[in-house]
């Protein structure tokens, strides 16, 4: 594109309205910290913001819960005039080798005023047991529970939550094993915002913020049953690790939450092997309409 000018770590993008096909209004996608300029004849905006999801650790010893998705945040019908510069910085994940780390945040800023902002998704917290429960953040990440028995004993992980939603409770899943296996919790799911993730809050936008899902593992010395890994919740939530000690051993790591969409990180599974140490969140993403009008 035309009219780049480097400053510092931004870049500024000298725009003219031209809407974007089909709308009545010019949309611009950020996924990278940059300075946009207001284009010509604009008066108002929209704004749309996600936070990068949380990490998670390969450190510990146990299976851990996924991260929480970054929050999300939308704001309309904000005035704005030609050529003035919109300041954009985009939530990137964090590094803690132990715990992981909440995500960072996004904001926007326009004359020298913060218009959107949206915090990161929040690391997995260790409990009381000394297990940690799943992030919280705009969809919260999926914990994991124990089951099985003295021969089979297995960590299943639980699915990230999704749309505002909370990560999945144990009440709703299935152990896989036999019927008179029973369930407990080990880290707890995290909490979502309460509202739809989707872009502008509209029912056709797409989702964002999906929450990581919960490790697992397959402690079995006989035979493997069908609970596994949470999966990541939609909108970029990573999925859960999981090992087997089976004779038919098998494992994978924890999924990182998808860049630009704020996806939480996938928990890892008990004594998982690996040279990794931790997990990224997904980035954060902002998305800006211009409009030619103010009254809206």
């Amino acid at each position: 594109m035309e009219g780049f000018k480097k400053r510092r770590k931004y870049y500024i993008l000298k725009n003219s309205f031209e809407p974007t096909p089909g709308k009545q209004y010019k949309e611009e996608v950020i996924t990278t910290s940059t300075i946009l300029q207001v284009p010509k004849g604009a008066k108002s905006m929209d704004i749309f913001c996600v936070g990068a999801g949380g990490s998670t650790s390969m450190y510990s010893y146990w299976s851990q819960s996924g991260a929480g998705g970054g929050y999300t945040k939308t704001v309309k019908n904000i005035r704005c005039s030609n050529n003035h510069n919109i300041i954009i910085s985009i939530g990137a994940p964090v590094n803690n080798f132990n715990n992981g780390q909440s995500g960072g945040t996004t904001n926007v800023i326009y004359d020298g005023n913060v218009v959107c902002e949206a915090l990161g998704g929040s690391n997995v917290g260790t409990n009381g047991s000394g297990y940690t429960n799943g992030g919280n953040g705009g969809s919260g990440g999926g914990g994991f529970f124990r089951t099985g028995n003295s021969l089979n004993e297995y960590h299943v992980g639980l699915n990230g939550g999704s749309d505002g939603g909370s990560g999945q409770s144990i009440n709703n899943a299935s152990h896989g094993g036999p019927s008179g296996w029973g369930k407990t919790s080990l880290g707890a799911s995290g909490s979502g915002q309460g509202r739809t993730t989707r872009a502008f809050e509209e029912t056709t936008g797409t989702l964002y913020a999906g929450g990581g899902g919960g490790g697992a593992y397959y402690g079995g010395l006989t035979s493997r049953y069908g609970a596994g890994p949470g999966y990541g919740g939609s909108g970029g939530g990573g999925k859960g690790g999981t090992k087997s000690v089976n004779v038919n051993d098998y494992r994978y790591g924890p999924k990182e939450g998808s860049n630009n969409t704020g996806g939480g990180a996938g928990g890892k599974a008990n004594t998982e092997g690996t040279t990794q140490s931790w997990v990224a969140g997904g980035t954060g993403i902002a998305i800006i309409r211009f409009y030619k009008n103010n009254m809206r």
